[in-house]
Protein backbone atom coordinates (compact mmCIF):
# COMPACT_ATOMS: atom_id res chain seq x y z
CA UNK A 1 0.00 0.00 0.00
CA UNK A 2 2.53 2.18 0.87
CA UNK A 3 4.62 1.48 -2.40
CA UNK A 4 1.65 2.22 -4.30
CA UNK A 5 0.74 5.69 -2.37
CA UNK A 6 4.20 6.69 -3.14
CA UNK A 7 4.12 5.63 -6.74
CA UNK A 8 0.63 8.01 -7.23
CA UNK A 9 2.58 10.80 -5.64
CA UNK A 10 5.42 10.93 -8.07
CA UNK A 11 2.48 10.86 -10.69
CA UNK A 12 0.61 13.70 -9.60
CA UNK A 13 3.73 16.02 -9.16
CA UNK A 14 5.52 14.96 -11.87
CA UNK A 15 3.88 16.77 -15.20
CA UNK A 16 3.43 15.18 -18.49
CA UNK A 17 5.57 16.27 -21.17
CA UNK A 18 4.30 17.02 -24.84
CA UNK A 19 4.99 14.98 -27.58
CA UNK A 20 6.04 15.65 -31.29
CA UNK A 21 3.65 14.71 -33.96
CA UNK A 22 5.12 13.06 -36.86
CA UNK A 23 3.68 13.49 -40.70
CA UNK A 24 1.00 11.13 -41.35
CA UNK A 25 0.69 9.89 -37.78
CA UNK A 26 -2.77 9.35 -37.02
CA UNK A 27 -3.46 11.74 -33.87
CA UNK A 28 -6.95 11.14 -31.14
CA UNK A 29 -8.83 14.50 -30.33
CA UNK A 30 -10.18 13.90 -26.99
CA UNK A 31 -13.11 16.72 -26.01
CA UNK A 32 -14.62 17.71 -22.83
CA UNK A 33 -17.69 19.95 -23.42
CA UNK A 34 -19.34 21.59 -20.14
CA UNK A 35 -21.72 24.49 -19.54
CA UNK A 36 -18.85 27.34 -18.88
CA UNK A 37 -16.04 25.75 -20.66
CA UNK A 38 -14.87 23.77 -23.53
CA UNK A 39 -11.81 22.02 -23.63
CA UNK A 40 -9.96 19.68 -26.08
CA UNK A 41 -6.76 17.44 -26.34
CA UNK A 42 -4.83 15.96 -29.05
CA UNK A 43 -2.54 12.75 -28.24
CA UNK A 44 -0.71 10.35 -30.18
CA UNK A 45 -0.38 6.23 -29.08
CA UNK A 46 3.15 5.48 -28.75
CA UNK A 47 3.61 1.96 -28.02
CA UNK A 48 0.38 1.49 -26.21
CA UNK A 49 0.78 4.58 -24.40
CA UNK A 50 -0.85 8.29 -25.32
CA UNK A 51 0.89 11.08 -25.10
CA UNK A 52 -0.22 14.69 -25.24
CA UNK A 53 0.99 16.70 -28.02
CA UNK A 54 -1.32 19.73 -27.46
CA UNK A 55 -4.19 20.89 -24.75
CA UNK A 56 -6.67 23.35 -25.06
CA UNK A 57 -9.50 25.09 -22.99
CA UNK A 58 -11.40 28.30 -23.29
CA UNK A 59 -14.00 29.98 -20.56
CA UNK A 60 -17.13 30.77 -23.08
CA UNK A 61 -18.81 34.18 -22.98
CA UNK A 62 -22.05 34.76 -22.11
CA UNK A 63 -23.49 34.09 -26.06
CA UNK A 64 -21.23 31.09 -26.10
CA UNK A 65 -22.91 29.45 -23.20
CA UNK A 66 -26.56 29.38 -24.56
CA UNK A 67 -24.98 27.33 -27.58
CA UNK A 68 -26.58 23.86 -28.15
CA UNK A 69 -24.53 21.57 -27.55
CA UNK A 70 -23.15 20.46 -31.11
CA UNK A 71 -22.26 24.01 -31.50
CA UNK A 72 -20.23 23.73 -28.42
CA UNK A 73 -18.59 20.67 -30.06
CA UNK A 74 -17.61 22.35 -33.23
CA UNK A 75 -16.54 24.96 -31.16
CA UNK A 76 -14.03 22.94 -29.25
CA UNK A 77 -12.77 21.19 -32.91
CA UNK A 78 -12.30 24.97 -34.03
CA UNK A 79 -9.78 25.75 -31.19
CA UNK A 80 -8.01 22.95 -30.83
CA UNK A 81 -7.32 22.66 -35.20
CA UNK A 82 -6.34 26.32 -34.66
Amino acid sequence: CKDTFQGLKIILVTPPLLAKPYIQEKLIIYLSISGEAVSAIMVKEHGGIQQPIYFVNQILNDCETKYQLIEKVMLALIHVVR
